[in-house]
């Protein structure tokens, strides 16, 4: 046994010498036969809430909405399946933009629209 172990049996034989071994926590006789009675016989009666609805309104405007939002995205969709390019003009337009001068007008238009000067770009690229 170690020291905290030795102290902690003293404690308790010291308690055990002091109150003994008995219980002198007691409920007096048939306490809890009638407690449930008289706790109900304190709460107050409920009453009833009467909740009145509102009657059923079937607004035409949202479901007008609805289907022209609907209508909105299957146009769209169609349309962008419709106008879909073909394969051969995707490999024209990448034949055409591998050319140096669409490459550096492709970074031009990057740095306008982020609005970095040449200077903003050497600090970006010098600080990795």
């Amino acid at each position: 046994m170690n020291e905290e172990e030795k102290i902690f049996d003293e404690m308790l034989a010291a308690c055990e010498k002091k109150f003994g071994h008995d219980n002198h926590f007691t409920v007096p006789e048939g306490y809890f036969e009638g407690l449930t009675a008289e706790i109900m016989g304190k709460l107050p009666e409920p009453t009833a809430k009467t909740v009145r609805l509102r009657p059923v309104r079937r607004n035409v405007w949202k479901y007008a909405v609805s289907l022209a939002a609907c209508l909105l995205a299957a146009v769209f969709s169609i349309n962008m399946f419709i106008n879909k390019p073909t394969p051969t003009a995707l490999n024209a337009t990448a034949n055409a933009d591998t050319s140096e001068s669409a490459y550096f007008s492709t970074i031009d238009q990057v740095a306008d629209y982020t609005m970095l000067d040449n200077e903003a770009i050497y600090a970006y690229v010098s600080e990795n």
